[in-house]
């Protein structure tokens, strides 16, 4: 059932609702007003625990809207209090903008080759024989008769081929719903708020289109056809619409998970017209409960708008939780569905949707593994909550100082540019009563109140503001210096060399010690985003992809931090480990130079493929030049006779079933040749009955002929004797 629902789009609980709402009768009528009711005490207890769920969450968001603020350049309001009381400087420095972006692009560079990918498909290393069996049966490889070496070569070689083609499958189906989009989308988040969400492998139904030739015999046109298959697919998930069992440290630990979207009208419609299992009665029971969609409840919406610039409008959607956790066994069968056979325990891992309390979808885990579909990338764990703390947080009061003495020095600036002038206006005042200002040619005169002769000179003086501009620098800069400490990205990580080497080496030290800290970020994607998603997609293909080449006892490898070591660093020890096994005739047989050589084309961003020779071309230029046979000891010699055997017994059975196919073919040859004799045999006994019957067709003509002969013979001669005929 689970695999119906998985692949064909989950419709099976919502037209079972739907097809039983249709049922006349009283007994009917009083079974499903019972299920309807038992549906909407599942909506009702969800819609409690979502809003449970949302409001325990609300002290995240709050510092989420903090890192959104600063982020944006943007004072809080007590702060904006603050500074328009005082009349200072309103400028911000931001700093946290660059040094998201920074984590962003560095994590994305890392993470996302763009001649590679960040994830390995191996075979494990004692593959499953049973996953394998056809293919021995194929070269006929009997494992019981087979020497243990021997068999463990032939399934590696296989296993690594199917290997391949799950790999090459695996990227095909990530190219199409464009997971480096998604992760790039995950990695922002996670640099912003401290947590990335990616959901998936999720069955989406997918619409593609197919150009069809049809043509009249004269000419051909192509007509377009829409078909729609089911493909797994991933998607980033909002943390602002993201809402995990508080209490859980982990999504694996989480006991559920709601996760929110918000709905036009339209596309509830668009819902039901789609298909996927969603139950059109309650769908239509909302829709004639709302004239119009409701006001979103999310209170962070205003406050993420201002900040874009947009104007303070309601927003009119409906809100759609998604459930994604446990229900009562018995709950669940009283609402009219199913639960098979061989589930083993009393609660049913369930996934339910649900608009302002009333499901409109409803089906259990089509996962068999009973995994939850979404995985977290944090940036900076925390340890008491599954969310973590993003660049923002992590810099906050070094931006806070920053801005502080920003705010002081752009103030002493102004202050101590000009002069600072007293006046006793007792003694001078301008001419006609003026203002107070000094300009070009004014003219003071005296009071009243001045002595005689009074010099005005001593009714005015100047002095200066102390300019503290280079103490204040000082302190701004230790403040950029700590926000580099604090965020793990020192100015050399953006570009910026600042004080540091300028020497190659140099800069390759300090790169690699930069890179320290990086090291475990990436390991906690690999660890929480990269290796148990590709894993699901590698479960998922080999539970419902119908192509049996790629199906085998596979591990996921995941290669982010093997990235984020220096490229030059890398390129360097891989040439002087070149030398040094060229120098030493045991390391020269153990090194694969050829994966050498492949891994510095990579390093150096060239595809290895197009310059590297391929095994053919080097067999042909390899013929007829015999290597010298070097010194080996008796360990190596060992192993090089078991190697020798290894190859000669692939070899006998490869030439085994050479040998069966060109019997094969041999029996096909002649059984063709017996029948195309027994085809001459039957033409020629069709022939020679035809002559036989032309034969014996000619001598009644010949007959009939020789008789109206010897008749007409006769006739005459009677004419000649008598005068006339017969």
């Amino acid at each position: 059932m689970r695999e119906h629902m998985m692949l064909h789009g989950d419709d099976a609980a919502g037209e079972m609702l739907d097809a039983a709402i249709g049922v006349t009768g009283q007994q009917a009528s009083v079974e499903l007003e019972a299920r309807l009711e038992c549906l909407d005490g599942i909506g009702q207890e969800l819609k409690r625990l979502a809003e449970q769920t949302v409001a325990k969450r609300r002290p995240i968001e709050e510092r989420w809207l903090r890192a959104l603020r600063q982020f944006s350049g943007e004072y809080e309001a007590e702060t904006q209090r603050t500074i328009a009381a005082s009349g200072g400087s309103k400028a911000f420095v931001n700093l946290t903008r660059p040094k998201v972006n920074t984590m962003e692009a560095r994590l994305a560079d890392i993470l996302l080759p763009t001649n590679d990918t960040n994830f390995g498909i191996s075979p494990t290393p004692k593959p499953d024989i049973r996953l394998y069996a056809e293919d021995l049966a194929a070269i006929g490889a009997d494992p019981a008769n087979v020497p243990a070496a021997v068999l463990q070569h032939l399934i590696s070689r296989v296993a690594r081929q199917r290997s391949e083609a799950m790999h090459a499958v695996i990227q095909d189906q990530l190219a199409e719903c464009n997971y480096v989009g998604e992760i790039r989308a995950v990695l922002h988040d996670a640099a912003l708020f401290g947590t990335g969400i990616l959901k998936g492998p999720i069955a989406e139904r997918k619409a593609h289109t197919q150009w069809v030739p049809l043509s009249d015999g004269l000419r051909t046109v192509h007509v377009a056809e829409r078909e729609t298959d089911t493909r797994p697919v991933a998607r980033r998930v909002s943390p602002w619409d993201f809402f995990p069992d508080m209490s859980a440290l982990s999504v694996d630990d989480a006991d559920f998970v709601f996760e929110r979207d918000a709905l036009t009208k339209r596309q509830l419609r668009q819902l039901v017209r789609e298909g996927g299992g969603y139950i059109e009665s309650q769908v239509r029971r909302l829709l004639d409960q709302h004239l119009e969609a409701p006001v979103l409840t999310d209170t962070t919406l205003v406050e993420r708008r201002r900040l874009m610039g947009l104007s303070d409008t309601q927003t009119r959607r409906f809100e759609r939780f998604q459930y994604h956790g446990p229900l009562s066994r018995e709950q669940w069968q009283r609402a009219g569905f199913d639960v098979p056979d061989d589930y083993p325990l009393d609660d049913v891992d369930v996934v339910v949707e649900l608009v302002d309390g009333i499901v409109i979808k409803a089906l259990l885990n089509p996962l068999d593994t009973q995994e939850r579909v979404y995985q977290t990338f944090v940036l900076e764990e925390s340890d008491v909550s599954l969310f973590g703390y993003g660049v923002p947080d992590m810099m906050a009061s070094s931006q806070a100082v920053a801005n502080a003495t920003w705010r002081m020095l752009v103030d002493n600036g102004a202050l101590s540019a000009g002069l600072q002038v007293a006046v006793n206006k007792a003694m001078i005042q301008p001419q006609s009563g003026g203002k107070f200002s000094i300009k070009p040619r004014g003219i003071w005169v005296t009071t009243e109140e001045a002595p005689p002769n009074y010099d005005v000179r001593n009714a005015v003086s100047f002095f200066d503001v102390p300019n503290k501009v280079q103490e204040l620098m000082a302190l701004f800069n230790m403040a950029l210096r700590l926000i580099d400490e604090e965020t793990m990205q020192p100015q050399i990580a953006s570009g910026s060399q600042g004080n540091a080497t300028r020497t190659a080496q140099g800069m390759t030290i300090l790169m690699n010690a930069a890179n320290t800290v990086l090291r475990r970020i990436v390991k906690s994607f690999d660890d929480g985003i990269t290796r148990p998603f590709i894993r699901r997609l590698y479960d998922w293909n080999m539970q419902y992809n119908p192509e049996p080449s790629i199906k085998g006892d596979f591990q996921v490898v995941a290669r982010g931090t093997t990235a984020l070591l220096d490229k030059e660093g890398q390129i360097e020890a891989l040439l002087q480990t070149m030398q040094m096994a060229a120098a030493n005739p045991i390391l020269q047989r153990r090194v694969d130079y050829e994966e050498m050589g492949r891994e510095i084309f990579k390093l150096m961003r060239v595809d290895p493929e197009r310059f590297m020779k391929s095994d053919e071309q080097m067999q042909q230029e390899a013929q007829g030049q015999a290597p010298p046979t070097p010194q080996l000891d008796p360990a190596e010699m060992a192993h090089i006779e078991l190697k020798r055997e290894v190859a000669q017994a692939d070899m006998r059975l490869r030439e085994q079933a050479l040998q069966l196919k060109g019997e094969e073919l041999a029996m096909q040859r002649e059984a063709r040749q017996v029948q195309a004799q027994l085809k001459l045999a039957e033409l020629d006994a069709a022939q020679r009955a035809q002559l036989e019957a032309l034969t014996a067709k000619f001598a009644e003509r010949r007959m009939a002929i020789d008789s109206q002969h010897r008749l007409f013979d006769a006739e005459q001669q009677i004419k000649a004797a008598y005068g006339s005929g017969l």
